[in-house]
């Protein structure tokens, strides 16, 4: 899917309107304006606005917000469902297509830059998830913190403030990055043993 107008011709084309930025800067609000003005369609971009009942915590657009312009992925999971990019990215893409399809623009608003990213350049190709392995290392995190992942030599990478940290997005990211590991191991340990 093309994002912006199209390459190397003079012909107007769809485009989409992005709004991003860190938390409590006016996005929502921005948003809402916009998409007044420009008969646009908002579609949220935010890792956590996806959820029920956590609006105050998520900054999400309130109930009259959404009345006068309407909004996309915004409180359609509990809160005990899993989101990710990918998941994003298989409803977001559908959502931009009918927006514009009806004559609309689509406006992106939110602070999840993965998600961005994912939607601008694609997703890098990555292994399913193990909820096996994934489980036995949210248990292992959960008891002895994030650090100890990469400490162990489970999770390849991380940065002083992953590595420290033991907030739920962080052992969430360390534990991805050591099922990515895993499989990688593994594939690299099949090649070798290839003739």
């Amino acid at each position: 899917m093309r994002i912006g107008r199209p390459h190397n011709t003079n012909e107007p084309g769809p485009f989409i309107l992005f709004i991003v930025g860190p938390t409590a800067i006016g996005k929502t609000s921005l948003a809402v304006k916009l998409a007044k003005k420009m008969r646009g369609e908002i579609i949220s971009c935010d890792s956590m606005q996806v959820y029920k009942s956590m609006g105050m915590l998520s900054q999400a657009p309130s109930k009259s917000e959404r009345k006068f312009v309407r909004h996309h992925l915004v409180e359609i999971l509990d809160p005990n469902k899993e989101y990710s990019v990918a998941a994003f990215i298989g409803k977001e893409k559908p959502i931009i297509k009918s927006i514009i399809k009806r004559g609309k623009t689509p406006i992106v608003a939110g602070g999840s830059g993965l998600y961005i990213k994912a939607l601008i350049d694609g997703l890098f190709p990555s292994p399913d998830a193990d909820m096996k392995f994934r489980n036995k290392m949210q248990k292992f995190a959960r008891r002895y913190g994030s650090g100890k992942l990469h400490k162990c030599g489970s999770c390849p990478t991380s940065t002083s403030r992953t590595a420290s940290g033991n907030c739920y997005r962080d052992r969430c990211g360390q534990v991805r990055r050591s099922e990515v590991a895993k499989v990688q191991r593994s594939s690299a340990s099949a090649r070798t043993a290839a003739p």
